[in-house]
């Protein structure tokens, strides 16, 4: 019996990561991805996947605080039509291509792949960071049609990620006031997987000691950051 849950168990997991690995891959092309997603994802694809209805498209990698972004940005804009959290890198290039101003958020990969690894939200971390890597080089011709924020940015002050939204596309969104009532209600808003706990406090730290061990892990990581320093212009 033990023998045969444990066959069952890597079948899942194999399945977990086969899937994860063909949504990544349909994500670096408009046309496929747009298949993938009305097929696996059809009761959503009208409230994310961006088109001519949507005033906004809000993005990024997985764990980079989209949620919290999303919520603040909302609270304080009710009207306008926004597509997001698809972590899909064919959802900005659609965007551009019909000429809908872009928020993009930008998170280191450690930041990024521990977060969503400690939530269950990815079955490996190598895959994880090579997805990362995958999806900003896909975006980095697209860089300089977008608005790109980084992650300390959102957290620290949304009000000024959209003042730099505004001013670059010509918009009119209002101003999310980043005080400590303000966020307290943003972030009373995200569900629960996305709000941190002690388990997942203890998981990060396994994981960190996992990266210092492992070259391989640590050689995948290095390769997505070098594309995170690219991106957000260090290098």
């Amino acid at each position: 019996m033990k023998r045969y849950l444990l066959n069952v168990s890597r079948k899942c997991i194999r399945a977990r990561k086969l899937k994860y690995e063909l949504q990544a891959c349909m994500g670096q092309f408009v046309f496929l991805y747009i298949v993938w997603h009305r097929a696996f994802n059809r009761g959503a694809t009208g409230k994310m996947l961006v088109s001519q209805r949507h005033d906004l498209l809000m993005e990024g990698f997985g764990g980079s605080a989209n949620s919290f972004a999303w919520w603040a940005f909302r609270s304080v804009n009710p009207e306008p039509s926004i597509a997001h959290h698809l972590h899909s890198a064919a959802n900005v290039i659609l965007a551009v291509r019909l000429g809908k101003p872009v928020l993009l958020i930008v998170r280191d990969p450690i930041g990024c792949v521990i977060s969503l690894y400690s939530r269950g939200y990815i079955p490996d971390l190598c895959q994880g960071f090579r997805h990362y890597r995958m999806y900003h080089r896909r975006l980095l011709k697209f860089r300089d049609q977008i608005q790109v924020v980084a992650f300390e940015e959102v957290i620290s002050d949304m009000g000024t990620v959209t003042e730099k939204l505004n001013k670059r596309f010509g918009t009119k969104f209002n101003c999310f006031e980043h005080t400590e009532e303000n966020i307290k209600a943003s972030r009373a808003k995200i569900r629960e997987s996305s709000k941190p706990t002690v388990e997942r406090s203890e998981r990060k730290k396994l994981i960190i000691n996992q990266l210092e061990e492992d070259l391989k892990l640590r050689k995948t990581a290095s390769e997505a950051m070098l594309i995170y320093k690219e991106f957000i212009g260090i290098v």
